[in-house]
């Protein structure tokens, strides 16, 4: 997406320490196989009807329907954990942790060197089943060195449907600090 096409949503952002495995990309051909692997579908398996699911849970409906819908989302990302901690397609992984996310793209840290203009193949591996497990191919834009050094990804190629669980998961993030902020000053 370029810049002139991107949406307010892409600049929420929000500060995390959120674990991540990912590979650096070397040849071209991986790039591109893997860029049309990511849009084609999403990295997530959710159940039929998952956006009604998502309304329903997201909603202030606390009665039964809502229970039931938050509960097989659930579920959905526990299944899919364990899809991918028993076979990882993507090869060998590296670790690394995002400690700001947005839809756009994230600040993140490893102990591995990379150079600006590196490719990434990143998955995300939350504990708590509302982060989306998603695969986004990023690209090194900024490098920051020192003790408290980081690089700057520009989130590249991602489906949809998980750029839409992105957002969702960021936007909670940001109400849970507002009622948060909210309690404490009361």
């Amino acid at each position: 997406m370029e810049a002139t096409q991107k949406s307010q949503r892409e600049y929420a952002r929000i500060d995390v320490c959120l674990n991540v495995c990912f590979r650096q990309l070397e040849a071209d051909e991986e790039l591109e196989r893997i860029e049309q692997t990511l849009l084609a579908k999403p990295s997530v398996w959710g159940p039929p009807g998952e956006t009604e699911l998502w309304k329903l849970a997201d909603s202030a409906n606390t009665g039964a329907e809502g229970l039931i819908a938050k509960a097989l989302l659930a579920l959905s990302a526990q299944i899919e954990r364990l899809n991918r901690a028993a076979s990882n397609p993507d090869g060998p992984m590296e670790l690394g942790e995002i400690i700001e996310l947005s839809c756009g793209g994230a600040r993140f840290s490893t102990r591995s060197l990379l150079a600006r203009g590196s490719r990434l193949l990143l998955s995300f591996m939350g504990d708590d089943p509302e982060v989306p497990p998603v695969r986004v191919l990023a690209e090194v834009v900024h490098l920051q060195t020192g003790p408290d050094g980081y690089y700057g990804l520009a989130f590249r190629a991602i489906h949809p449907a998980d750029k839409e669980r992105l957002t969702r998961y960021i936007y909670s993030l940001q109400r849970r600090q507002l009622r948060r902020a909210s309690r404490d000053r009361t």
